[in-house]
Order: C-alpha cells, then structure tokens, then sequence
C-alpha cells in the first residue's frame, strides 16, 4: 500500500490569475496560465508556480513550470538597477542588497516555508536581488495577511512549513508576503547610554538605542580604540533586543584584556538599506590595579606620645581619591584611632597614645575604589625599666664558680615596654656602706647579665652587687643593692666503723659520724663510695641515716668501703677504707650412695664437701672448716650430729683448701629387715652450713624370697600365645630382684626363660602350637643376693581350630523364589557354641540344628529369601564357633533367573487409542513388546492421541495479526475437536489514518502517502519476534519513502525456537510431528503451512486461508484508488492527504 501511494499522490493545482502590486521604483506581476515573463520589457522571473492556488513553486532556472505561471519584476524608473531572482548563493549580485521571499524544500516541484519558522529549515533560499541603485534599497520582508503602503505582494503561503503557495488575488491564501522596496538613504541614529568610567570592570557593558525612520536596523557596530596607541582593540556587532525593528535597544559586552588602560569607544547603526548613520564616542578608563602605598616611621620605639610617620602613595592609572590611617592595639586587637583622613602631604602624626604596641595601617583607595594597605608597629614606652638580682641573703655559697643573675624587665602590668638596652653594676665589700659606680655591663641574654664574685681561697669572704638598667628609649632606672653575698671555703670531716673479715650475705651495713668545719657551715649531703679490691672506679650511693646499707654486693668479692661528707658550700672530706669478704653461698657436700640392700654387718659411708661454685665468679668462697654427720633407723629420730673423726690423711680445716674428703664406717649395730638413713653437713669460714644432702639409705636383709606360678586353664586362648604368670614376694625387706621361669614338654628337660627384673608378680607369653601340652617352673631372687626355692610344676594345652563346614544347596532359583540350603558341622576337640548364615548384609533366621550327644556335630538347614532380589548371582556365608570361641567361615554363590524360558506376558497401555502387546522370554530374558499401540502428538481431533486420559486437553494456535503497527495477534482454543473463535485479535484498517502516528493498515509504515516534510524520518516495521523496525526518510515530494533497514516476517520455521512470522508466538501451529513446509495446510497439519515429505491431500486450500481473502481485498482497494488519483489529475488537481480523507472516507 505504501508504494502505490508513493507512487501515485499529485499535486492539485487550482489556477487563477493574479493582480499587480507596484512600488514608485519596482513592479511585479503574476504571468496568465502557459505566459512567461517578458525580458525584453526588462522583467526578470522571480518564481514558477504549477498553478495559481494550492500550488507547488519552483526556482526560475527550473523548466517543470516554466510554461504554468511566473512571477515578473522589472525596475520603473531607473536602468541602471539591475534585478535577480532565484537562489540567493547565486548570480553577481545576489551578494548585495537582496531580500529572502521563503525557502524551498527542494529547487522544483516544491513545497515552501517562511523563513521565521523556527524548526527545521528548508535548504534553498528563494531571493530577490537589486543592485546599483545608488541609494541603497533598504529591502525587506514579512508575512501579513494585508500588504500596506509601499509594499509589494510577492505571492501567498498556506502554513508556516511544508506549504503550498498562490497569487495575491481575493482568493489567495491568508498569509501573504509583503516586502517594501523603496529607495531609503539616510542612516540610522545612536544614542548612547552613559559609560562608566574609569572602572574596574574587564568586562563593561555598552548599552544605547538605534533609531531608524524608515527601516528596520540592520546592525549597530562597536570598535574600541586605545588612546595611548590607537589601535583598534575590539570591534563587532552589539547584540540588538528587536532585530528588524525600526527602534531597537542594543548592548555590546567586550572583553578587555589590556588592563589599567584607556580606550576610546566608537559606536554607529546600519539599517537594512545599508544605510551607515553617525557614529557616537565615549571615553573607557580599565583600572584593576590597586594603589602602591608605603609607610614608615623613624624608630620601632619612642618616648614621643604623638609619633610621626612618613608614607608614600601612587596610582599608575587613575587618581589617589582618599588617604586614612588607623591605630590599634597589637595585643587584642582594640581600635585605639578609628579611620582618620591625613590632610598632611608625605608625613602625618597620630592623636596622643599611652605605653602600649600598637600596629598603625595607612590605607590609599583610588577612584575606582580599589584600595592598598601597609602598616607598621611602634612601642610608645615613658616608663624606666625595673632590675632584679637572684642573690639570697641567707644561704652561703661556694667559695668558687658562684654565678649571680642581674633580670631587667621593660614590661608593667602586661604592657611591653621599648626593651632593657644597658644593665650597669659592680661589685663591692659586703660591708661597703655606699654604693660603687655602676660601670660594668655585660651582654645581655634573655634580659639578664651574669656576675660572678672573686674565688673565696680560704675561711669566709663576703660581697654586694650594686646595678641599675636603661631601655630602648633611654629611661633610666635608679640604683639598688643585692643582699650580702657570704662565700665559705671550710672542709667537714667523714669516719666509717671497720668491717668483719667475712661477710655472709650480699649486703654490709656501713656506721659512719660526719663533723663541720670550723666556719660551721652545714653538711648539706653524705655518700659512700665502694669499689671491688683491685678496681679503680667507684660506686656511690647516698647516705642518709647511719648505719647505711650497700646492697646487691657480688659473692666471693672482697670490698673497700670509704664515706664523703659535703657542705651547704660544696666542700668535701672523705674517710679512710674499709674492707671485708663478701661469701654468700653455702659449700655442698655430697655423699656417695652405698648399695641399697646389704646382707652384711658394717655400713661404709663416703663423701665430698666443696666451697667452690662455678655459677658466680670468682668461684672460690671462704673454705670449708668443719664436718658433722648423724643416722636415724626406720626412718625413726636423726641421732645427734657428731663430729667425723676418722677422716682422710688429706682433710684440713685451712679455709683456702677448697674440697674435703672422708671416709667412715657408722658405728651402729646392724638388724636384719631394718633401714638405715645416713647424712653429712659442712660448715665454711662465713659461718654457712652446707645444705642437708639426701641421706644415704641401705636396707639390712638376711631372708629368702619366695615364687610361685598361678593356675592355668586346660587350653590355651585362640591367638595362640599362652600367659604364664607368677607371685613373687621377699619377707627380708629387700624385695625381689627377679624371677626365672622353666618350661619343657617332658620334664626334667626344662628350658630356662630369661629373668624378668624388679617384677615381684608378672607373667611371660608363651607361644603353644595346636595340640601342644607344656609344663612350667618359677624360682626368685631379692635386691640383698639372696637366693629362693623352686616352685611347683604347672602345664597348658592348645586348640585354635574351628569347626568344620560342609554346604548342601542349589546353584540357581527362580526370580520371586527363595533358597533352601542344609549344613553339617563338626569339631573334633570342643564343642560347638554357634552357627549363622548372612545373606545380602542380615542374619538369616535358622530353619532347624540337631546336634549329637557330644555336641560337636551339627545339622542346619535355612531358607534364604531371595524372592525380592533381580536377576544375577549372589552370595551367601555360613560361620561356626566352638566352644573356645575358635571361628570358621564359608561362601557359597547362586544365580536367581528373570523369566522362564518360553513364557509370555502382556505389555503396553490400552488408554486412548493405545493398544497392549506381548513380551515373550528368550534365554530367561524378556523380549521387546510386539504388536503394541504408541501414543503420539496431540491434535485438535476430539481423540486421545497421547493416551493421558485425556482428548484434546490444552491446545491453542494464534490467529489474526500480525503484531504490527495497531493490530494484534489473537488465540484459538481447540474444543470437542474443533477450533473455536479467534479471540483477541486487532486487524488492519483499509488504509492510514494522517497525523495519529499510528500504522493503521499494519504494513510496517506509519502515515505512509501522508504529506511530511523532506528529510523527516520517523520508525516503520515491527520490532516483535526475529522482527526489528527500520526508518523511512521524507522524499521531495512530500511522502514517506520505502521503510529501510528493517526484518520483516517469515513462514515460522518449526523446531529453531523462534518467532519467525512475529506473531508473538514462538513456533506456533508447529505440533505435528515431521511437518513442512509448501505453502498449503496437507494432511493432519493443524494450521501449519507445510512442505517437504507430506501427504498429498489436503484439508485446507489457498483459497479457504484468511490470508487470501486480506489480500484480494487489499488489491481492490489499491485499484479503487489508483482511479481516483487519475481522475483528479485529469482535472488538473492535487488533493492532500488531510483533503482526501474528508472527500472520501
């Protein structure tokens, strides 16, 4: 549908023949039907219209209407003016003085727009040119729907874009186009809004008004010079409120980038006859450099309550418009002389200020009040400074290297004054009664001078410090005195208590007595100094009360003591040394064990006393001087400690021998079964006591030790290791050393088993072979060497084997039958405890046993359950225990069949129209199921195809459509075999509905034969399904073009999971199995269309598809329109769109 309209929509033109309009200098008219301009009588064409209403217009280098109707000028009254029309890029002149009448779509056979439409523009200007009329033409144009006064009708226009145009007789268009030709030579008046200058604005806004009495302004141009170099800075248009009016504001915006600068500003209109009015000037001061000032003053600090300062201040640009100074408090900030005018050139003097800081600031604003600040501090000081000294009359000080601080303060009450400058003294007797001339003066640091006295040699010297300070303004201070300075150079006196040879702990208390010197001064500290004998540096500790204690000392050390008293001078005196001998470790002494069981009547004892200990250094400690030992019994009382007498040649009580040695029968008379403890203690030079040693311990037996073997069982447990275990005790205390264990087969062949120590009672694994009878003896022995008796003889058998199995069963069952199987068991030694049989993990209930009069045979017999398990082979396991809990097990394997060779059984469905069938069993399995009913698809046939129980159940298929522009895709439901209504669909209207921008004959188009404007583009197609929308692009002839780049629909392609005829269904009428696809529903297809493989009937032609019948109807329509658009041109007629649906829908 969209191509035939493309194809066949025309223009309608309606012809009549225009008026002229004329103008003192131009005439115009419009040509009658087939006329053409005359050049010979000077006309020129401005135009071509197909008709002289409704018409479409072309450029007079077109021919398409060259023989319709034409639009002439010609100049009246002046042959030099020279006249085009056409497009205004082209010919000499269009370049001059020339006016636009509208603007075409294209160059022929065009729509138009006026040119103060506000979208998207036409591309080709139609224009009027007039040039050497010596006078300037001041042409112009507008749309009214009357032309008034001078002005000429250069034709008629519809709507404001894609237009039709026509003449300018009474049956015109309402919206004509004037334009006003007159000759106009006087130029336009400026009047120019006050400049502000000087300024500081880089940016300053030229604003005025430009007046015209004739026509619209054109243009106000600006150009601003520099004065200083007169060259042109900027020039430009200023940016007018009303364009094309008679009045208009304007204002011009530069941007300046010489600053501090001066410019000349320069303005005059142009209307649109390019007449250049008067120009205007105004001068432009740029100032954004702020003023240089200074200030300055003679001294930081003054006497003078009213100081002057001198200053300084400039402006490279514009003038200095003020000058002001103010003072406040540097501290706080408080304003003491608010902003106050200097009348005065180069210097001023403040108002009358008191001691403080303060900061004074001079600010300078020049006349663009732009403004400059300097500052500076000043101290107004008339108060003298104030001295102190650190002297303290009640103290005396050190006869040498006595420093005395002289501070100077300019400061009172928190007000800092000019500062101390000088501080005089000297230095005079302390019982000097006038002062002596201050002359002296040092450097002062931090405001203070040090003085230091002459060095006092001997007894006691005294001094005064007589000063005086100056400041930084000259006030002086009056003369004062420090206390009496006393300097004592006596020496008291330090005595320490001497010290015991040998010291037993780490600390020694020290008793000293201190004396003063004869001066008297006091002892202000005391110290005790120690060192190690040897070492030349000493330790020094203070000493407070006496005696005092040193701490911390090393053993084995030898030390010196000395104390030093000093006085409130720092005099000193020391005592002489004193010494002793630090040992803080006791000596250790060892004993050395005896054997712990004795069967004799003496006891030797040996030891070894040392004072010796490697841990500290030095090792040697002050020496052993003595040796006691002492016994108890039965761990009873220790008997008192006797000295050892009878000791080794080589034992001395020389405290320097470092080791002693002895050796010692204890005197004691000795019991058998008794225990006797024995220990020796050491004693040192220092009067240490060794630590008590653990005693030596020795038990006294005489006895024999007794074993014996415990009771075994008849046989030997079934791991085949036999436990042989035995008692053995000591009634003489020692206890028993070991056993030794016998075994033979045939006594008194006997085997010794290696002894087992320190193990009164134990027992020995003894490996039996099966049937194997042994026989065992045990004999002990005590820690003391004495030797037991043999014990009684004891024997042992073994049996490991379990019972025998034998097995009587089937090798196969039948599936769903169970198994019988039957068993004999038998022992030869024990009797049997147990039998079991396990199959597939669980226990099997026993069916039945008989056992024989011994109990070592048995008869069992099971019935194993197997008729619950499949084809295959399985397993089975018999075990048997005796009584010893010896063990026996054995498998036996046997296969259950499927089926039995030859029978039959019945298979399949017999639901819907499925059919049962027959398995038959070969080699005892079942063979396929023959002659069996399958179910298939299901289709709307009122039958059960899938044999669920249930015809037709859920079957629909999409009808209607397509889903494109407004129509929508509607659903079909089958129903007792046949489908109902389509329900939900939206079909295609016969043909577009013009400005509802819907596709309204669901072609993929919207608005397609519509006018639109050329260059337009707007969305077509579907965007449902494999389908996306493409774009059609406006022609030149005013309708839309074929839609482009967009996928259309296809036959829907069964099984690829896509909506091929985007129809919002994916695969849709694709439920019958081994479709195709040739144009035609054949056979049992459902609705699809097929091809391929396929029955050859059919139950639906071509002609009974609904897409037949839309096509034939849509053919007709094409048809019906096809004559209608000849008929009217014919008639020379062109019908929009909007005229064609009121005519005929």
């Amino acid at each position: 549908m969209r191509l035939v309209w493309a194809s066949f929509v025309l223009f309608v033109v309606l012809l009549s023949v225009p008026g002229v309009s004329a103008a003192s200098q131009l005439s115009c008219r419009f040509t009658t039907q087939g006329e053409v301009c005359q050049s010979a009588q000077g006309e020129i064409t401005v135009y071509h219209l197909f008709d002289v209403m409704n018409s479409h217009i072309e450029m007079p280098s077109q021919t398409k209407f060259a023989q319709n109707i034409s639009f002439c000028c010609k100049v009246n009254d002046n042959s030099n003016v020279i006249l085009q029309g056409g497009a205004c890029a082209a010919g000499p002149i269009m370049g001059q003085d020339k006016m636009i009448l509208m603007r075409l779509a294209q160059a022929t056979d065009s729509h138009a727009q006026k040119t103060t439409y506000t979208g998207t523009p036409y591309t080709t200007d139609l224009c009027l040119g007039i040039a050497n009329t010596g006078k300037g033409t001041g042409a112009s144009c507008s749309y009214k729907t009357t032309c008034s006064g001078d002005e000429l009708c250069f034709g008629s226009i519809k709507q404001d874009t894609n237009s039709h145009v026509g003449d300018c007789s009474s049956s015109a268009y309402a919206t004509k186009i004037c334009c006003d030709l007159g000759w106009d030579v006087t130029g336009p008046t400026v009047q120019l809004d006050p400049v502000s200058s000087p300024t500081s604005n880089t940016e300053p806004i030229i604003t005025g008004t430009a007046t015209d009495t004739s026509l619209p302004i054109f243009q106000v141009w600006v150009k601003i010079n520099s004065t200083v170099t007169g060259d042109t800075i900027i020039a430009g248009n200023a940016t007018l409120n009303t364009p094309g009016s008679l009045v208009t504001n304007f204002v011009f915006a530069p941007e300046l980038t010489t600053v501090d600068h001066s410019y000349l500003v320069t303005i005059y209109a142009v209307d649109n006859g390019q007449n250049k009015g008067a120009a205007k000037t105004a001068p432009l001061v740029v100032d954004v450099t702020p003023p240089v000032v200074t200030l300055s003053t003679a001294a930081s600090a003054t006497a003078d309550t009213t100081p002057v300062f001198s200053y300084t201040a400039t402006d490279a640009t514009t003038q200095i418009k003020t000058l002001k100074y103010q003072v406040k408090k540097a501290t706080g900030g408080t304003v003491v002389i608010d902003w106050t005018t200097i009348q005065t050139p180069n210097t001023f003097e403040t108002g009358t200020l008191t001691d403080e800081t303060y900061v004074v600031t001079l600010r300078a604003t020049d006349s663009v009040d732009l403004s400059a600040t300097d500052e500076e501090i000043i101290i107004i000081d008339t108060k003298a400074p104030t001295t102190t000294d650190n002297v303290d009359g009640s103290v005396t000080y050190s006869p040498s290297g006595v420093t005395f601080d002289l501070s100077c303060n300019d400061d009172y009450g928190g007000v800092a004054g000019s500062g101390c400058a000088t501080i005089k003294w000297c230095l005079a007797p302390g019982d000097a009664q006038t002062p002596c001339t201050v002359q002296e003066q040092g450097s002062i640091v931090d405001g203070k001078v040090l003085v230091a006295p002459p060095e006092c040699v001997s007894g006691v010297c005294t001094w005064k410090i007589f000063y005086r300070s100056i400041d930084g303004v000259g006030n002086t201070e009056a003369i004062k005195q420090s206390a009496i300075i006393v300097l004592d150079a006596e020496s008291p006196t330090c005595t320490l208590t001497a010290l015991p040879a040998y010291t037993p702990t780490n600390t020694v208390s020290l008793i000293w007595t201190t004396e003063t010197g004869s001066s008297g001064t006091p002892i202000e500290s005391v110290v005790i100094r120690y060192k190690k004998t040897g070492d030349t540096s000493e330790t020094e500790v203070p000493a407070t009360i006496s005696p005092t204690a040193i701490g911390n000392l090393a053993t084995n050390t030898e030390y010196q003591f000395r104390c030093l008293a000093t006085s409130g001078t720092g005099q000193t005196g020391s005592s002489t040394a004193v010494k002793t001998y630090i040992d803080t470790v006791p000596p250790r002494i060892t004993v050395y064990p005896v054997p712990s069981f004795l069967n004799t009547t003496e006891v030797p004892i040996f030891w070894l006393a040392n004072d010796t200990n490697t841990s500290v250094s030095p090792p040697i400690g002050s020496g052993v001087v003595s040796l006691t030992f002492q016994y108890r019994v039965n761990g009873g009382t220790w008997a008192t400690w006797k000295v050892l007498e009878k000791t080794d040649p080589g034992f001395s009580t020389n405290p320097t021998t470092p080791q002693k040695f002895g050796k010692d029968n204890i005197p004691v008379s000795l019991t058998s079964g008794a225990t006797y403890d024995i220990r020796v203690l050491a004693t040192d030079a220092a009067g240490h006591n060794s630590p008590v040693p653990p005693p030596a311990t020795v038990l006294i037996d005489f006895g024999k030790p007794v074993c014996s073997l415990d009771d075994l069982p008849p046989f030997a447990p079934l791991d085949g290791d036999a436990t042989v275990s035995w008692t053995s005790i000591d009634t003489g205390g020692s206890g028993v050393a070991f056993a030794t264990i016998k075994k033979s087969a045939n006594p008194p062949n006997w085997q010794d088993i290696p002894p087992v120590e320190n193990d009164p009672t134990g027992s020995e694994v003894i490996d039996l072979a099966n049937g194997q009878t042994v026989f065992f003896q045990c004999r002990a022995f005590d820690f003391a060497g004495n030797k037991g008796d043999a014990s009684e003889i004891v024997s042992l058998s073994a049996d490991y084997a379990g019972p025998t199995i034998g097995v009587t069963t089937a090798t196969s069952v039948k599936l769903l039958e169970n198994l019988s199987v039957a068993a004999t068991i038998l022992d030869h030694f024990n009797e049997i405890e147990s039998v079991s049989l396990t199959f597939n993990g669980s226990t099997v209930v026993t069916t039945s046993i008989t056992a024989s009069s011994d109990n070592q045979t048995w008869n069992v017999t099971w019935t194993v359950p197997s008729a619950g398990k499949g084809k295959g082979i399985y397993s089975f396991s018999i075990t048997a225990t005796d009584a010893l809990g010896n063990e026996n097990t054995t498998t036996k394997t046997f296969s259950i069949v499927t089926c039995v060779e030859g029978s039959t059984k019945s298979c399949g469905s017999n639901v819907g129209v499925c059919e049962a069938g027959i398995q038959l069993c070969v080699d005892n399995e079942w063979e396929d199921c023959q002659n069996q009913t399958l179910p298939t698809v299901e289709v709307c046939n009122n039958k059960d195809d899938d044999c669920d129980g249930s015809a037709d159940e859920n079957l629909t298929k999409s009808c209607g459509g397509p889903n494109i522009g407004v129509c929508k895709v509607g659903m079909q439901t089958c129903l007792g075999g046949v489908w109902t209504n389509c329900i939900g669909a939206v079909y295609p209207e016969t043909s577009e509905f013009c400005g509802d921008d819907l596709d309204n004959d669901c072609d993929g188009s919207t608005d397609e034969l519509c006018a639109c404007s050329q260059g337009d583009t707007q969305a077509c197609g579907s965007d449902v399904g494999v389908c996306s929308k493409g774009t059609q692009t406006c022609t030149s002839s005013g309708v839309w073009g074929d839609c482009e780049d967009s996928v259309d629909p296809i036959q829907e392609i069964c099984g690829n999971g896509k909506d091929d005829d985007c129809d919002d269904s994916v695969d849709n009428g694709c439920d019958v199995v081994g479709t195709c696809s040739n144009g035609f529903q054949d056979a049992n297809e459902a609705g699809v269309d097929c091809g391929g493989v396929c029955p050859t009937s059919c139950e639906t032609s071509l002609i009974d598809s609904p897409y037949f019948i839309f096509t034939l109807i849509g053919v007709v329509m094409l048809v019906a329109l096809l004559g209608v658009v000849l008929f009217l041109r014919s008639r020379g007629k062109e019908l929009t769109w909007d005229e064609v649906l009121s005519r005929w829908s």
